[in-house]
């Protein structure tokens, strides 16, 4: 411990004799250097008055309960099962499906091309929109080009190439509906959402949503392609985007034109008032269910239950009992004289 000291005290002196004073000797300024030194020495560490596992307990509920946690959740789901990054990692399965398996790696290169393009115009169209109208864009512009994909499938007997030339337009529709939605704003809209002191949890929790979604529909989308066809496929995904679509427009907040100071005191207030409408059901739980304070003596009236009638006769007061005594002892002397 002393030689710990010794070594603190010869740093703190080579510190502050950078911005020694002129005017200062060396016997003073030895001494508060002496004196700051014992200051922090003095310093205490501070005890928490919760242990570790009471505070991430506290942060983990903390997090769940914030709105933001379901909103982020719900459009990395719509983000991967909406079809768009399936159809983007099986281009090859997906255009010779569609009738040009001898035109794949062009047809690849346009795409990945439109793609390219399509990115960063979504992130200046979702500055200008705000995410929420993007993603509502992105997820109407992928059911609509499924569905259309869909009917091209149905509709292919009647002119072959004209339908595999509208259903390639379609296809590249839906990648550039995703890339100008989902593709740029599924994270950025974590970022905004959370507050100052969840916003790394938060985006963490959008990659950790993100990764095994992805993960599992990217092992199932071949499976289904296969043995259902592209027609069923596509109108499955369409009606996923819808329901991505009704999702968004419920859950997900407007961020355009709005500082993060102001989404954040939006958000508090939002939590504040799920707290209150659960405290408010808990109360009226527990009265419904509370009996009230009379309920053992009036169901012992209705019931005739001799063991609370027992009760009740031993908590009688005595002087209750001599006056019912007197009374009965009364009558039966007036009913005595009247005979008589």
């Amino acid at each position: 411990m002393a030689e710990r000291r010794a070594h603190a005290l010869l740093a703190l002196t080579e510190l502050r004799s950078s911005s020694r004073s002129v005017r200062i000797s060396q016997e003073d300024f030895e001494m508060q250097v002496q004196t700051e030194l014992d200051a922090m020495c003095s310093i205490e560490p501070r005890k928490e008055e919760n242990s570790e596992e009471e505070d991430v307990v506290k942060t983990l509920n903390t997090f769940a309960s914030n709105p933001a946690t379901w909103t982020t959740f719900w459009v990395i789901f719509f983000k991967q099962t909406g079809g768009a990054v399936a159809l983007g990692v099986y281009k090859a399965n997906v255009l010779t499906a569609l009738g040009f398996g001898s035109h794949v790696g062009l047809l690849t290169a346009v795409m990945m091309g439109v793609k390219s393009v399509a990115t960063p115009c979504g992130a200046l169209l979702a500055g200008h929109l705000g995410y929420r109208n993007s993603l509502l864009l992105g997820s109407l512009g992928s059911s609509a080009s499924l569905a259309g994909l869909c009917l091209c499938q149905v509709s292919s007997v009647l002119s072959p190439m004209a339908s595999s030339c509208i259903s390639l337009a379609l296809l590249t529709a839906n990648t550039v509906c995703f890339e100008i939605s989902f593709g740029t704003v599924s994270h950025q809209l974590a970022a905004e959402m959370y507050p100052q002191q969840l916003r790394q949890r938060g985006l963490a929790w959008t990659h950790l949503c993100n990764y095994p979604l992805k993960a599992g529909f990217l092992q199932i989308f071949p499976w289904v392609l296969s043995s259902a066809g592209p027609g069923p496929l596509w109108m499955a995904l369409a009606l996923i985007n819808s329901a991505g679509f009704l999702t968004m427009h419920r859950l997900v907040p407007e961020t355009c034109g709005k500082s993060l100071e102001d989404i954040e005191a939006e958000n508090r207030l939002q939590v504040q008032q799920q707290e209150e409408e659960c405290e408010d059901t808990a109360e009226e739980i527990y009265f419904q269910l509370q009996p009230p304070e009379d309920f053992d003596e009036v169901w012992a009236e209705e019931q005739g239950d001799p063991i609370q009638s027992q009760q009740q006769e031993e908590h009688q007061d005595p002087a209750e009992d001599t006056n019912a005594q007197l009374r009965q002892q009364e009558e039966h002397e007036n009913t005595a004289a009247a005979y008589s």
